[in-house]
């Protein structure tokens, strides 16, 4: 029997004895999974936790996780992306490329947002932080112009300081853990802008790093958002390179084998951003209250809001946007499992499995 990280995983079981539950996530049509829940409320961190720990268990170079939350590992060592200068260093693509536009648009928007978010780390406005840079899109990317224009600065702290945050970019650490994979944490004692750049520097490495990839690997992302970043009070330009760069990931999911996970307080962006699949737990001041009347009206699920009043936090609604068909479960937070008999033949004797979110039908191991 294969061990390949590309199978079904147990994510949990159906409400009331209904079976246990599937999500077949190394599918492109099932790679994108949004979590929505209160921090405090809800399993969602440890739900990630052990998703990331079953995958990494079995595949040490598949696990990506940006988050803010307090977590304890085993740090075996730094990972050390270089890979947004390597991508800076190629010209910009030929006409006949597929993903051309893409490609350049990614490349500016990640170097225009993080300077807009460094201005407001700093204090000043975007044309005080940097003077106006140039660079030669047939041998290179913008951030060499900005490095360039960096350096034609007057001498003093605020050229120091730009550089040092350009210099950053060379190369970004990442902590490669011996349980959950390779960990970017976000200090939560940082400013809100500084937070943006954090996170946005972290997705910035995760997309070079994958175009530096020479062969092909089944890869699994995982980002923790920061409420203070997209809550109804943060700032527009942050929630909207926020957005963006959230929205960059979710393309990868398209075009690379990337499977995308996003745990959040709030609805916001996964709602405007296609994901399949999303899961609800209580939520608490957030742009979704699931415990409103007009919600609970809607829903139709009174076995959901039963199991919290009794305190089983761990029940959850997913949601499967393309059908718009929903189930109640009870998630795991530990005791996830691969389905290694999928796709192999087995005695019909063995478990069944419901996986209806794969087949929209319940599929038996023959």
């Amino acid at each position: 029997m294969e061990e390949t990280i590309q199978k079904p995983i147990i994510v949990g079981n159906f409400l009331n004895g209904g079976g246990e539950m599937a999500w077949a996530w190394w599918l492109d049509e099932h790679s994108r999974l949004a979590i929505i829940g209160d921090n405090l409320l809800s399993p969602k961190h440890d739900m990630v936790k052990e998703l990331a720990r079953l995958v990494h268990d079995r595949d040490k170079q598949a696990v990506f996780w940006i988050t803010s939350e307090e977590i304890s590992f085993d740090e075996v060592e730094n990972m050390d992306i270089t890979a947004i200068e390597w991508v800076e260093k190629f010209p910009d693509p030929p006409e006949t490329f597929v993903d051309r536009g893409d490609f350049i648009y990614n490349r500016n928007f990640f170097s225009t947002s993080y300077l807009q978010l460094l201005a407001q780390v700093k204090g000043v406005h975007r044309r005080d932080l940097l003077p106006p840079a140039a660079f030669r899109s047939h041998i290179e990317g913008p951030l060499m112009g900005y490095k360039r224009a960096a350096e034609r600065m007057e001498e003093g702290e605020a050229k120091d300081w730009i550089i040092e945050r350009l210099n950053e970019l060379s190369c970004v650490t990442w902590k490669r853990t011996e349980q959950y994979g390779s960990l970017y944490v976000i200090p939560k004692e940082e400013s809100l802008y500084q937070k943006a750049a954090e996170l946005l520097r972290a997705i910035w490495s995760y997309w070079a790093y994958l175009g530096s990839l020479d062969d092909p690997q089944q890869l699994l992302v995982i980002v923790e958002l920061p409420k203070e970043l997209v809550s109804k009070d943060a700032p527009e330009d942050v929630k909207k390179i926020v957005a963006e760069a959230l929205h960059i990931l979710g393309y990868l999911t398209v075009v690379t084998t990337t499977t995308f996970i996003l745990s959040s307080e709030t609805l916001y962006p996964a709602a405007e951003q296609n994901f399949r699949f999303r899961l609800f737990f209580q939520t608490q001041d957030s742009d979704v209250q699931m415990d409103s009347e007009e919600i609970k009206e809607a829903l139709q699920l009174p076995e959901l809001y039963t199991a919290w009043e009794l305190g089983y936090s761990h029940v959850g609604m997913w949601e499967d946007s393309v059908s718009m068909i929903r189930y109640v479960a009870e998630f795991r937070k530990d005791g996830m499992l691969f389905i290694d008999e999928y796709g192999e033949e087995v005695k019909k004797e063995e478990r069944v499995v419901k996986d209806t979110l794969m087949n929209e039908k319940d599929v038996e191991s023959k």
